[in-house]
């Protein structure tokens, strides 16, 4: 059984690579599994997993898989679906084209491409002959946060007489209220909102 991730990955594919040599297409012997951010927000719905064709100074293949990821059978479509980028190769596989499309139909994925979604015969085979010889993925259930855009630093505030909202920072606003901008209110200084 594998100790850690990076081995359960690596064992991962050497069980998926006959699905490769039988479609007529290798995986890349430089290749690196790793559980990482992507480069999309965390849990952006549909970006669970990226690959990086030749990206670090040894020019290997990098795979990051969400620690989003925690079920065995999703976690092995989505390796899936990330080793047919790789073997296709920093040309062809980049983005979801017909090669990406032709090679991943013939290893078991089914569309829609942008997804890793197996057919029921690869599925049986996960189950078959990877699961049952590696074991489970683990991966305890990783929480992200609702991810928010840091706010504006600036503090409200509002005329009383027109209604007109403007920001102003804290510094100035001890300074003194800002008194209203719009040229046809009254003039009359703003308060906080």
């Amino acid at each position: 059984m594998a100790f850690n991730r990076e081995e359960w990955f690596h064992l991962a594919v050497k069980k998926l690579t006959p699905l490769f040599v039988l479609a007529g297409a290798d995986i890349p012997r430089d290749l690196y599994i790793s559980v990482g951010r992507t480069t999309h927000r965390m849990g952006e719905p549909g970006i669970v997993a990226e690959t990086w064709h030749g990206a670090d100074s040894d020019g290997a293949i990098q795979i990051f898989i969400s620690p989003t990821l925690n079920d065995t059978l999703e976690v092995l479509a989505v390796l899936t679906h990330e080793l047919v980028h790789a073997a296709l190769g920093p040309n062809e596989g980049i983005g979801h084209g017909k090669a990406f499309r032709k090679l991943s139909s013939k290893v078991g994925l089914c569309p829609p491409w942008t997804q890793s979604v197996p057919s029921q015969q690869l599925e049986e085979y996960f189950v078959n002959e990877v699961i049952c010889s590696i074991g489970k993925y683990y991966q305890p259930e990783f929480k992200t946060a609702d991810f928010k855009t840091p706010g504006s630093r600036l503090l409200k505030v509002v005329c009383p007489s027109c209604g007109s909202i403007w920001r102003a920072s804290y510094k100035s606003i001890e300074r003194g209220l800002p008194i209203c901008g719009n040229y046809e209110c009254d003039r009359v200084r703003m308060e906080m909102a």
